[in-house]
């Protein structure tokens, strides 16, 4: 998937947080880039995601995580 990927994946639950589906699609991918180089960016999103309040915490999480794409 890569950089450009994972920045998609950002940029939609930035938007669009509220999505139980889009939550659950992108936790998959996002669960298979945290062992590349990825990792460090996308850990926080991913904890973010697994809250008890991820329509809340995602966006932030996501954010940060695409400001250090």
């Amino acid at each position: 998937m890569g950089q450009e990927g994972v920045r998609m994946v950002l940029q939609a639950l930035i938007q669009h947080a509220g999505s139980v589906q889009l939550r659950e699609g992108a936790h998959h991918v996002l669960r298979a880039q945290a062992e590349d180089s990825l990792g460090r960016i996308v850990a926080p999103v991913l904890e973010a995601m697994e809250s008890l309040a991820p329509a809340e915490a995602v966006p932030g999480a996501a954010y940060e995580a695409l400001k250090q794409l």
